[in-house]
């Protein structure tokens, strides 16, 4: 059992997560996202907003299942050379990292509940 605080955090994640989904599928990809300048910064706040919130989980056991340090340093990459961030970095986490945090944040909730 966790926090009603973390658990208001994982949920807050989970929709940062679904506007990234949203964001995606307007823009048929994401790569497409990223070439359009709407797009291009809602992911980018997004995904600075997941690497701000998932190190506010304070839960030791948390730590072993959600990549909360590696989310912190691409926030810090983000907020500090937002112009200087390599897209293929941000399509290879989007594709395939952001759909594994989210499988985990669905199953904390799921056996939290």
């Amino acid at each position: 059992m966790f926090s009603e605080s973390t658990k208001a955090k994982l949920e807050f994640l989970l929709k940062i997560i679904s506007d990234i989904e949203y964001i995606i599928n307007k823009h048929d990809g994401v790569a497409q996202a990223l070439e359009d300048i709407e797009g291009h910064h809602a992911i980018m706040m997004c995904m600075l907003q997941i690497g701000e919130t998932l190190p506010k989980i304070k839960e030791e056991e948390l730590s072993e299942i959600l990549p909360i340090k590696l989310a912190y340093k691409m926030r810090n990459i983000i907020a500090h050379d937002y112009a200087g961030v390599n897209p293929n970095i941000i399509i290879s986490t989007v594709e395939t990292d952001v759909p594994k945090v989210k499988k985990a944040i669905c199953d904390l909730l799921s056996q939290n509940s």
